[in-house]
């Protein structure tokens, strides 16, 4: 399948045929799309992460406490068990303004959150060997570690 984002317009493709499967129009514009397990993830401009099957119904949705921002360092990630043997599933990190949420992508649930006092202005890569994140935020650089119970 092939997706496509025209601001709020989703479109889906048969890869081979080309042909239009569904359309659909969402709240607000798309900022970013990511495909795991068979499911497409959405990230909306109004702060939602949506997820979405194959044929394009809402399995589950989930508005952010705090504001998104634009840019392509902020963009969700998705840390799987290949990134941080740790961990027992997956997990989303998605940065906001002032913070970070950490999401289950397959059932859409909040699993933790952190709040910083001032903006976020920048976040790493996961860096898999130290198992964290550095965020810049203010003046100062933070190592946000991962604590992972199972």
């Amino acid at each position: 399948t092939i997706y496509l984002v025209s601001q709020n317009r989703l479109s889906a493709y048969d890869k081979k045929s080309r042909q239009l499967f569904w359309t659909k129009m969402l709240e607000d514009d798309i900022r970013s799309t990511t495909v795991h397990q068979g499911m497409l993830i959405l990230y909306l401009a109004n702060q939602q992460i949506i997820g979405l099957n194959d044929e394009g119904n809402i399995l589950w949705q989930q508005h952010l406490p705090t504001e998104s921002i634009t840019g392509d360092r902020f963009i969700p990630c998705i840390i799987k068990n290949s990134d941080d043997p740790r961990l027992d599933r997956s997990i989303m990190v998605i940065p906001s303004k002032r913070g970070i949420s950490i999401l289950d992508p397959v059932r859409g649930e909040t699993i933790s959150s952190l709040t910083f006092k001032h903006d976020l202005d920048a976040l790493s890569v996961y860096d898999s060997f130290a198992n964290c994140f550095y965020a810049v935020v203010g003046n100062a650089v933070l190592c946000v570690e991962l604590k992972i119970v199972n």
